[in-house]
């Protein structure tokens, strides 16, 4: 029998950088669990103080989930408000200026949340959950992120590379207005959902409620971790709750980050990246739940 705690102390945690400024982050207090996946505009501005606007925009986030511990309201109206406040002080931040999407830093996110002796979750955008049932299996809920876009940039690199004899990252600085023009569908009708300034995007998030019964253990993770099961194909998701299990979760990032400087070029494993900010957390499940909701 689990003991009934916390979830926080029963999360285990990793982020690792794949650039200049990590815009990925993980965070829990006793009650919720989230991974965040930033972005800064796709026309860079630095509109904020931080090391990335895409930064700034998870710290402030991940300041509100923090605050918002043993919140009554339900998960999608908890990350609403979130998305109310962050954007409202991006909006003061940049005062009488026009804040259009390509301008908007933005994250994904998985969040689940421990409420009424029930886990709900949320993801919005490119980020998933794995979950590990008693009896072993496991099962993935995959985030509704711009997969079909970031798909048509891949296959313009591809064909800048195979066509001009281009470098991958001069062909991939030469999707540029592609990536723009992508930007733009963000939170609209037959474009893509993401959390910014728009409050819309939470009811495009998906969520639903997990019986506590029904779970082991969770992980949470980023579009940059997902990689290592999906892309590379390097571990399955049984391998990561047995790291969890066993207390360290380096190896596998170190795993990830071995297959990529294998693959410098992109060759073997065609991405746009040669490497991406990873996030992952595994929450071992408690039995118990209701005192975890206040």
């Amino acid at each position: 029998m689990k003991a009934e705690t916390t979830l926080e102390s029963r999360v285990l945690s990793r982020v690792d950088d794949g650039g200049s400024v990590c815009e990925d982050l993980t965070g829990a207090t006793a009650d919720t669990v989230w991974v965040l996946d930033g972005a800064s505009g796709a026309v860079r501005e630095n509109l904020t103080d931080a090391p990335s606007d895409g930064r700034w925009y998870v710290e402030q986030f991940d300041n509100y989930l923090t605050e918002s511990e043993g919140a009554s309201a339900p998960l999608p109206e908890v990350v609403r408000r979130g998305v109310r406040r962050v954007g409202g002080r991006l909006r003061t931040l940049t005062e009488d200026t026009e804040l259009t999407r390509v301008r908007q830093p933005l994250t994904a996110g998985a969040v689940l949340r421990a409420r009424d002796g029930w886990l709900e979750y949320l993801l919005s955008a490119d980020c998933n959950l794995a979950l590990q049932r008693p009896d072993g299996r496991t099962e993935v809920i995959r985030g509704d992120g711009p997969r079909s876009l970031d798909a048509s940039v891949l296959e313009s690199i591809q064909r800048l590379k195979q066509n001009g004899g281009l470098s991958h990252e001069v062909a991939r600085r030469r999707t540029r207005n592609q990536i723009v023009e992508n930007r733009r569908q963000l939170n609209t009708p037959g474009g893509y959902w993401a959390l910014s300034v728009d409050t819309r995007a939470v009811d495009h998030a998906r969520g639903s409620t997990l019986n506590p019964a029904s779970v082991d253990r969770i992980a949470l993770y980023t579009d940059g971790f997902e990689r290592l099961t999906e892309l590379y194909e390097a571990v399955g998701y049984s391998t990561i709750f047995e790291r969890a299990e066993e207390g360290s979760l380096a190896p596998l990032f170190e795993k990830l980050r071995s297959v990529e400087s294998s693959d410098p070029n992109c060759e073997q494993y065609p991405r746009t990246k040669p490497s991406d900010d990873a996030a992952l957390s595994v929450v071992d499940i408690p039995d118990r739940l209701g005192s975890l909701s206040r």
